[in-house]
């Protein structure tokens, strides 16, 4: 089993995983917000690409230590029932225990929105006390992205889950779908043996991973977030750069693939902002964009609290 056969294990894995995780989720409403500082925002219209981060390095890595906790006790359930089956090396016994949260195979870039337009809790987090702007992007349009075919940056959309039973359901089936292929795989003796064990469960590993952004605790289900994903197989795919700024990884989502420039269709301005309205139309109008311009009807006071 060679390096080659597992990326492209991994790449069916991960459209089926796209497919599986769509119809267990809701569907996105017509417009999603992307909450942001003043510097950041003209950044994005100017370069026409939006920041997705490095899931390792995440300001709240909590999130996904307790995803991968889940998968880890999910794992350690299957490898007992896959030795009380006769199968005792289809899960390597050292692997099981790994930190599945830092997954040396694949890396994964997210950036955040939420379904909640002129939201005091998201203004106050993602946008400077409500002193930024949110963006207004055409769902339907990174529907498109999500589901493009043969993209040299792979793109994904999706919603977050914040609830236990679903996140364990669906690490359920991912370990399942990996294991139908995993036991038709043969294995040599030996240290070649191994090596091919650890490659063989590096893909379920490396897929969980994926997942893992997408998954929250329940209480901060009031962000209704929606997130914007790249898997980043291996660092010498040449599907995009990644790049290094203040010690944090990130990688600039290309929406050029499908469209000619960022599918924005409204912009809000912070309750806390006091930039002129005029000003932002020109500025947009200036780089090609003629969207509805809305202010927040928070008193800045409230976002503040």
């Amino acid at each position: 089993m060679n390096y080659s056969s597992v990326l492209d294990w991994i790449d069916v894995l991960l459209a089926e995983i796209d497919q599986r995780w769509a119809t267990s989720q809701s569907g996105p409403p017509g417009v999603v917000y992307h909450y942001t500082s003043d510097k950041a925002f003209r950044n994005i219209i100017q370069t026409g690409t939006l920041r997705a981060s490095d899931t390792s390095q995440l300001p709240d890595k909590a999130e996904l230590h307790r995803a991968a906790d889940i998968f880890r006790s999910i794992a350690q359930d299957h490898a007992l029932r896959a030795a009380q089956q006769g199968r005792p090396d289809l899960y390597p016994e050292r692997l099981l225990t790994l930190d599945y949260a830092r997954p040396t195979l694949m890396k994964c870039f997210v950036t955040s929105l939420t379904s909640t337009a002129d939201d005091p809790g998201m203004w106050a987090s993602y946008a400077v006390q409500g002193s930024g702007v949110a963006l207004g992007f055409d769902s339907s349009q990174l529907v498109a992205l999500d589901k493009a075919n043969g993209s040299p940056q792979r793109l994904g959309f999706f919603q977050v889950s914040y609830r236990e039973d679903q996140q364990r359901s669906f690490f359920e089936w991912l370990l399942n779908r990996w294991e139908s292929r995993a036991i038709s795989i043969p294995v040599a003796s030996g240290s070649a043996g191994q090596l091919c064990r650890w490659r063989r469960f590096g893909v379920a590993i490396g897929c969980a991973a994926a997942v893992f952004p997408r998954m929250k605790k329940y209480s901060f289900g009031v962000e209704n977030e929606w997130r914007l994903a790249h898997a980043h197989v291996s660092r010498d795919t040449d599907c995009c750069q990644v790049y290094t700024s203040s010690r944090r990884s990130y990688v600039e989502l290309n929406f050029t693939q499908l469209i000619s420039k960022l599918p924005i269709v409204s912009l809000w301005i912070g309750p806390a902002n006091t930039i002129a309205e005029d000003s932002l139309h020109c500025f947009m109008r200036e780089n090609g964009y003629s969207v509805p311009i809305e202010k927040s009807q928070l008193p800045s006071a409230y976002v503040n609290q």
